[in-house]
């Protein structure tokens, strides 16, 4: 253990010294004896100090002493001396952007030690692991999110013990990865970083196979789009959903699209709103709509925040309902602004794919410069224990309380 302030251990240990010595200087009352002119002498106590023979109020000096000794300790901030010099905070892409997860572990274990802390992101969930011998999740199927990772990686830097520690990324690294967030709080972590590049997962295909009926508003659409054409990812269902139709996705990894022509059952509560967003895309138009319950991952919305299509797994793949009517009458269908939403509702599981590599200034930015993060910046963890000076503080409040209850008792100052 060592401390990183001792000189208020010496001031303690001074101090304390100081209050022995004060012991050995008893202060007694003179014992009353009659003597003749008494009405003379001023009516105030007498005394005189004298030096006794034995130590007295021995446990109330103790008490004193116990009490400037552990605030003292305390002030001087006890810790324990790391047993490493280096350790790593190691951030694994779990998700859609990487080609095999196999790899990714494969990259990490050739700078994981026991005692480093792993933290895994998929979408925009980050998950912190003891060891990469809990790493048993399903590759994730949303787009990877740098920000979530670096902001787990910030908060599993106080679980390791090191004098520094490194920042180990270990992803694809792709264009969809990076969002408007990514580089600010790339400055929370105060130290350079290690990138570890693996392969992207190719281009999931997104030509759609439609099944519906002539004069589908939606044809019109798919063929401007030019989503028509070469290997089917998608599968866009305007009428019923057959058991084959599951079983495609479980088998191909694709994306089933539910979307019946009505939209929803316009039969009660028809209300109308201007506009629909999915992901970056938004289409105004008088839509109508009315009140149905979706289950799953929102991936589309109205204007005033109600849900419009929703996604989830499927298997190896995913089905996502959507709900939003389109107007028979007006040019609605040839409009760029619905052929970019209708885009974004036909993407692979998890939406658009942007799997192309990040440029070399947002690499830079990850990677950073300077040293590493020295352990003694890095920030407390919420759910670590409360620290030792803290525990010694309440201590030594709690006996000085006490100390003038003792000393009224002992009938001593």
């Amino acid at each position: 253990m060592t401390f990183a302030a001792p000189l208020f251990l010496f001031g303690a240990g001074a101090l304390s010294l100081v209050i022995v010595a004060l012991h050995l200087l008893a202060r007694r009352t003179p014992k009353p004896s009659p003597f003749p002119t008494a009405r003379f002498v001023p009516l105030t106590p007498i005394r005189a100090p004298s030096m006794a023979r034995r130590p007295t109020d021995l446990l109330l000096m103790l008490l004193r002493i116990a009490i400037v000794m552990i605030a003292g300790v305390a002030f001087a901030r006890p810790f324990t001396a790391p047993q490493r010099d280096l350790a790593r905070v190691l951030v694994l892409d779990h998700s859609r952007s990487v080609a095999s997860i196999a790899q990714v572990v494969d990259s990490a274990m050739a700078y994981f030690e026991p005692g480093d802390a792993v933290v895994v992101f998929a979408g925009d969930t980050a998950v912190i692991l003891q060891n990469l011998g809990e790493l048993d999740l399903p590759q994730g199927r949303k787009a990877g999110n740098l920000t979530a990772g670096i902001i787990g990686a910030v908060r599993a830097v106080a679980r390791v013990r090191a004098d520094s520690v490194e920042l180990v990324l270990v992803s694809a690294f792709a264009e969809e990865e990076w969002d408007a967030a990514t580089e600010m709080v790339r400055a929370e972590w105060k130290g350079r970083a290690r990138l570890v590049a693996v392969p992207a997962a190719p281009e999931h295909p997104t030509a759609v196979e439609i099944r519906s009926v002539p004069g589908d508003p939606l044809d019109a659409t798919l063929e401007l789009a030019r989503l028509v054409d070469g290997e089917f990812g998608v599968r866009l269902i305007r009428d019923v959903v057959s058991a084959g139709d599951s079983a495609w996705a479980d088998s191909t990894s694709g994306a089933l699209v539910v979307w019946p022509r009505g939209g929803t059952n316009a039969a009660s509560g028809i209300d109308t709103v201007g506009a629909v967003v999915a992901w970056d895309a938004v289409s105004v138009a008088p839509f109508t709509r009315s009140p149905v319950a979706l289950d799953g991952d929102a991936v589309a919305h109205w204007v005033d925040g109600v849900v419009a299509a929703v996604e989830r797994p499927y298997g190896n793949g995913c089905q996502r309902d959507v709900h939003i009517a389109i107007p028979i009458r007006g040019d609605l269908v040839l409009r760029d602004s619905w052929r970019e939403l209708v885009r974004r509702l036909l993407s692979p599981c998890g939406g658009p794919q942007h799997l192309d590599r990040l440029g070399n200034s947002r690499l830079a930015t990850l990677e950073g410069n300077g040293p590493l993060w020295p352990r003694a910046n890095a920030v407390s963890d919420h759910g670590a224990a409360i620290p030792a000076n803290t525990v010694l503080l309440i201590l030594a409040l709690a006996l000085f309380a006490g100390e003038p209850v003792l000393r009224r008792r002992r009938g001593s100052r």
